[in-house]
C-alpha cells in the first residue's frame, strides 16, 4: 500500500490525470472535484509568556476561482480564531491564497487578495473591520469585532464544524467562496485514492480553550 500524505502530493496526483484524454468536460470536473475542500485542520493555542490569549484552528483547503481564474485550483492556507486584544474579545481571519498549477505543484504563486469575509451554514456572511499584512509575506489578517454575529458564525462553527470564507482578489470582483470542514483532520493518497480522514478532536480542544479564554477578558 502506497501513501502519500501532504498537499503537494494530493496535487500530484491530479496532475497525474490526463486532461487531453478526457472525453467530456464531465470527465475533468469529476477528477478536479475529490481534492477540493479542506485537507487538514489542526487546533491552535497562542499563549505567548505563558498567557492564553487566542484559540482556533489552522487550516489548509483547496478550491477552484470561477470569479476570475476561470476555475482554476488555489490553494488555501490559514487560520480562525478567537482572541484577546488588549483584554477586549475579537475573531481573527488569517489567510494566504495560492494559485495552483496542477503540472507544477511545487510552484507556489502566492495571489494578491484584497477583502475577505466569513459566514456559517446559518449565518450570513460578515465582512472584516480592518485588515493588515500577516506576518508571512503574501498573507493577510482579517479582524472582526465581538459581536452576536460573529459569536455566532464561531458557535456554529464549533458545533457544526463549517466555515465559510470568502476573498476577492480587488474590491469590484465577485467573491470566491469556499469552506473549511473543521472535522478534517488530515488527507492522503492511498493507492492513488484521495482519503480524508475525520475527527472532532480538534473542534473539542478549540471549545475548550476557549472556555478558558473567555475567563481572560476585562
Amino acid at each position: 500500500m502506497k501513501k502519500l500524505k501532504n498537499i503537494y502530493a494530493i496535487l500530484l496526483l491530479f496532475s497525474a490525470f490526463d486532461i487531453s484524454a478526457a472525453n467530456k468536460t464531465a470527465d475533468i470536473d469529476q477528477a478536479i472535484e475529490q481534492f477540493i475542500g479542506t485537507i487538514s485542520t489542526k487546533s491552535l493555542r497562542a499563549s505567548p509568556d505563558g498567557d492564553l490569549k487566542g484559540c482556533g484552528i489552522n487550516f489548509a483547503a483547496i478550491g477552484r476561482d470561477f470569479s476570475t481564474k476561470n476555475g482554476a485550483l488555489f490553494k488555501a492556507i490559514g487560520s480562525y480564531y478567537f482572541r484577546n486584544v488588549a483584554g477586549k474579545p475579537e475573531f481573527w481571519l488569517k489567510l494566504g491564497i495560492f494559485d495552483v498549477d496542477p503540472k507544477n505543484p511545487a510552484v507556489e504563486n502566492i495571489a494578491t487578495i484584497s477583502n475577505a469575509h466569513i459566514a456559517s451554514e446559518k449565518r450570513e456572511s460578515l465582512k472584516h473591520r480592518l485588515k493588515f499584512n500577516g506576518d508571512t509575506p503574501g498573507f493577510k489578517i482579517y479582524s472582526f469585532d465581538a459581536t452576536k454575529d460573529s459569536a455566532d458564525i464561531w458557535l456554529d462553527f464549533l458545533n457544526t464544524g463549517k466555515l465559510k470564507i470568502g476573498f476577492n482578489r480587488s474590491p469590484e470582483q465577485q467573491d470566491v467562496v469556499f469552506t473549511v470542514d473543521g472535522t478534517v483532520s488530515d488527507s492522503s493518497v492511498i493507492d492513488e485514492k484521495f482519503i480524508r480522514q475525520f475527527s472532532r478532536e480538534n473542534l473539542a480542544d478549540i471549545e475548550a480553550c476557549s472556555a478558558l479564554l473567555a475567563k481572560t477578558f476585562n
